[in-house]
Parts: structure tokens; sequence; C-alpha cells
């Protein structure tokens, strides 16, 4: 199922006081909500390296296959914080791993050894339809019949 990435996805790698920490300073700073613009971001990211393999199908814009969202949050942590405090609280690299783990992930997808779901009514699009169709000549093809192709 692809989907947006919400708040409760950004609690499971950041804890509510962090979240709201990163909120706090970009009130002091008046530049809008740095939680919205990261995400908006770093979906379109995600979505750049799905659209990198061609044989992916591209859900509606802002959603990303549920497959990914965690992969999205691991980056987004990381991208949340280069905004705004520019320090990550990460101890043992936690965090820094697990960024560096998704774009893996991320190249992985562009590359087609990581297939992302189909969008939600996609495969129903694509039932009973082929891309081509045989056909049978009434009499067997010579050489001479192919001569131009």
């Amino acid at each position: 199922m692809w989907r947006s990435i919400t708040e409760a996805d950004l609690l499971t790698r950041l804890s509510a006081s962090e979240l709201d920490a990163i909120r706090n300073l970009a009130e002091g700073e008046d530049r809008g909500d740095p939680i919205a613009d990261a995400v908006a971001n770093v979906t379109a990211k995600v979505r750049g390296y799905i659209a990198g393999n061609r044989a992916n199908v591209m859900g509606a814009g802002g959603t990303l296959p549920g497959t990914l969202i965690d992969v999205a949050v691991a980056l987004l942590v990381v991208d949340l914080y280069s905004r705004s405090a520019g320090l990550l609280i990460d101890l043992n690299d936690t965090r820094r791993k697990s960024a560096e783990a998704a774009e893996r992930t991320l190249r992985d997808v562009a590359a087609g050894s990581f297939r992302v779901e189909l969008p939600d009514g996609a495969a129903d699009a694509f039932a009973g339809s082929s891309a081509a169709e045989m056909a049978s000549p009434s009499a067997p093809l010579r050489r001479d019949d192919l001569r131009g192709l």
C-alpha cells in the first residue's frame, strides 16, 4: 500500500521530545514547519530512486510504498537534525548507519534488485492486457519475406 509519511512514522525513530525540539527551533527562526519540508524533500528523493527503475509503477504524488516508509524515515531523522540543530543525537552512530543502509536500499530499488509494491489498483489496470500479440502467418515465412526489415 502506498501512503504518505505520518508523524507516527517519525515517532518510530525520534522521541516526541526530539520532534518538539526540532519544531521549537524552527519557530524561533520563522522558517515554517521543518518537519513538513523535510518530509516533502525526502519523499521526493525516495520517489526519484523508485522512478529510476522503469519497471516500477509510481503511486500518487506524495506517497511511498509501505515497504520504503522506514527507509524514508531513517533518512528523515538525519535530514531533520541537519536542517535544525545541526547536531545529530546519535549514540554509537546508529542513526547515521541507518541512513547509510537506507541509501543502499534505495540504490537497490533503482537497480531493480529491491522490488517495490504496486500502487493500489495498478495490478488491475494491467490485468488481462498484453504488450504484444502473436501473429500467425497463413504460410511459413521465407527468407525473402523478411528482406528489408
